[in-house]
């Protein structure tokens, strides 16, 4: 039986685009999805540790992203919420954001590709 879990209406909105994220990944890698699995354990967590920041979650490259959620989903203790074996999210962590330069999307500063929030939009700022 799933857990009783509540959450504010943006949240829900945010965990939502986080398990559409993760679903078009696993959908292309042929692997199998349970979302409302993922939901529950992104929603448990965000209830047990109020850090989590869930913009700075979705913001993050694909590396640091599926980092966190796969972490939350290895490592979360179901019946209390809180995270096991000491894994702590990246997107706990306080986290300096800016706007990309080529899509104006909102992104931690200093990210993985510097000024872009993404590889295919750092591909289509670049020229090799």
């Amino acid at each position: 039986m799933l857990p009783v879990v509540e959450i504010a209406p943006d949240n829900f909105d945010l965990v939502a685009q986080i398990a559409d994220r993760v679903e078009r990944k696993r959908n292309q890698d042929d692997h199998e999805f349970d979302r409302m699995r993922l939901m529950i354990d992104i929603i448990s967590a965000v209830e047990a540790d109020p850090k989590i920041n869930l913009k700075t979650l979705l913001s993050f490259p694909d590396g640091s992203f599926f980092h966190d959620v796969a972490g939350i989903q290895k490592h979360i203790d179901r019946e209390t919420g809180k995270m096991t074996d000491c894994f702590v999210p990246r997107c706990t962590r306080e986290v300096e954001m800016t706007t990309c330069k080529t899509c104006s999307e909102e992104m931690p500063k200093g990210g993985q590709y510097g000024t872009c929030c993404s590889a295919s939009c750092w591909r289509q700022a670049y020229v090799y």
